[in-house]
């Protein structure tokens, strides 16, 4: 069966570079107050001795006031708006423990989380650990990672520490890329929409 090819995607989702004037139209921008009530969920999470695990936490933990209106807008933007959103202004003063917290409750305001390997991790550390897996996934690596789809509807990236050189984090429209193959080779898109196998890369459960 033929498959049909669907119209070229409507903006805001299908952008470009241009398509935005400055970094602030993506841009979520924590106020003092917004760090003010996120070191206080963090604050009470910490003297209740719950500030790990941190997937322990619910978004009961994280009742914020304004920021839960700004990360409510956020994922709105995410969901349906350009499909991503830049947040600065993350704690990175204190310890770990306390940084992830805060990326989990944030992340807690736009979905479930979902693991993506089979050890059943929902928060996965980004390292080079090339040096004890001869075939590691590529975030544990120190190779490039070039654009590509993950598996869930909503990724969260968080930087703890700025890398010496390199790190750059670039992302593309899923939707533009498929309205320029429309435009180019709109033969190639019949065998994208009819599916096609994918490599489980040793990561398989038991018995699958």
């Amino acid at each position: 069966m033929e498959a049909r090819i669907s119209a070229p995607a409507r903006a805001p989702a299908a952008w470009k570079r241009g398509s935005f004037a400055s970094p602030s139209d993506y841009t979520l921008d924590l106020t003092a107050r917004d760090r003010a009530d996120l070191a206080a969920a963090l604050d009470a999470a910490d003297s209740a001795g719950r500030l790990t695990p941190a997937h322990a936490l619910t978004k009961a933990d994280f009742r914020f006031g304004e920021l839960a209106q700004k990360l409510e807008a956020a994922y709105q933007d995410v969901r349906a708006g350009r499909g991503f959103v830049v947040l600065r202004g993350l704690p990175v003063d204190g310890s770990l423990d306390r940084f992830i917290a805060a990326v989990w409750g944030v992340g807690l305001h736009f979905g479930h989380a979902l693991s993506q390997n089979p050890d059943g991790e929902l928060i996965g550390h980004v390292i080079d650990a090339s040096g004890e897996d001869a075939t590691p996934r590529m975030y544990r690596s120190n190779f490039e990672l070039r654009p590509h789809n993950d598996i869930t509807a909503m990724i969260s990236l968080a930087c703890w520490h700025k890398s010496q050189s390199g790190g750059a984090t670039a992302i593309v429209s899923a939707a533009t890329v498929h309205d320029e193959i429309r435009r180019r080779a709109p033969h190639l898109l019949e065998p994208l929409y009819r599916g096609f196998h994918y490599h489980r890369l040793g990561e398989e459960g038991p018995g699958e």
